[in-house]
C-alpha cells in the first residue's frame, strides 16, 4: 500500500509505518495543499505548538571540564551525531556572538549551516541559534546546560525548533520529525560521555 499527502510518504500498514518529508519540505517550495482539521473541526496548528526536545546525562567529570568540552565546538563532530563537520569562520572562539560552520545530517538529509551563540555563562550554559540553512527555517537553537550533580555532573541538551509550512510541519513533528531529534540527542550525550569519561 502507498499513500502520499500530508506532507509526507506513508509505506507499509500501520504497524509498519515508515515515514520520509515530502520533498517540498526540504525543497523549499510550496507544500501540498492540505487542509486538516482535529475532531474538534479546529485548524490543526491552533492546537500543536512550538516542538522541543531534550536529552540529559550523567557524566562522571567535573562540571568545568564538560563545559570546556562542549565550548570546543570545532570538536563537536565526535559527539553530535547529525555533525560531520565543523569550524570557526572568525577568530572569535568563546562568548556571545561566536559563530561555527557546520556540516551534517539531519533527519535524514545532508545540509551545511551557521550557528551563532546568543547566551554564554561560564560552566553553566551556552546557547546556539542556526543563523542559514534549513536550521534557520525551522528556527532552530540549541540549549547547553552543565551543572554539578554528586561527584560529577550533569548535562543536557535540548533543542527548540519550528517546523515549515504550518499544517504539514506539525503533522510531520508528530509523527516523524521529534522522534528522530529525540532519537539524535539521546545518541549524542552518550557519545559525549563515553568521550569524556574514557579520556
Amino acid at each position: 500500500m502507498l499513500k502520499k499527502g500530508f506532507g509526507w510518504t506513508a509505506i507499509g500498514d500501520l504497524r509498519r509505518l515508515r515515514m520520509t518529508p515530502h520533498p517540498a519540505f526540504f525543497a523549499g517550495g510550496p507544500p501540498p495543499k492540505v487542509f486538516q482539521r482535529d475532531r474538534c473541526n479546529r485548524p490543526r496548528e491552533e492546537v500543536v505548538g512550538l516542538a522541543k526536545v531534550d536529552s540529559s546525562i550523567f557524566i562522571d567529570a567535573p562540571a568545568e571540564q564538560v563545559f570546556r568540552r562542549i565550548a570546543q565546538h570545532d570538536r563537536c563532530n565526535d559527539w553530535l551525531v547529525f555533525v560531520r563537520r565543523a569550524y570557526y569562520p572568525t577568530p572569535q572562539t568563546t562568548g556571545v556572538g561566536t559563530l561555527a560552520h557546520q556540516e551534517g545530517e539531519i533527519l535524514g538529509r545532508k545540509m551545511e549551516w551557521d550557528g551563532e551563540v546568543v547566551e554564554w555563562v561560564d560552566n553553566e550554559r551556552i546557547v546556539w541559534k542556526a543563523t542559514s540553512g534549513q536550521p534557520k527555517r525551522m528556527k532552530m537553537r540549541a540549549l547547553n546546560r552543565v551543572r554539578t550533580e554528586g561527584g560529577g555532573a550533569r548535562y543536557s541538551l535540548e533543542v527548540h525548533y519550528e517546523m515549515p509550512y504550518s499544517l504539514i510541519g506539525k503533522a510531520l513533528d508528530v509523527l516523524w520529525v521529534r522522534r528522530r531529534l529525540k532519537e539524535d540527542l539521546r545518541k549524542s550525550v552518550e557519545r559525549l560521555k563515553a568521550v569524556l569519561e574514557g579520556g
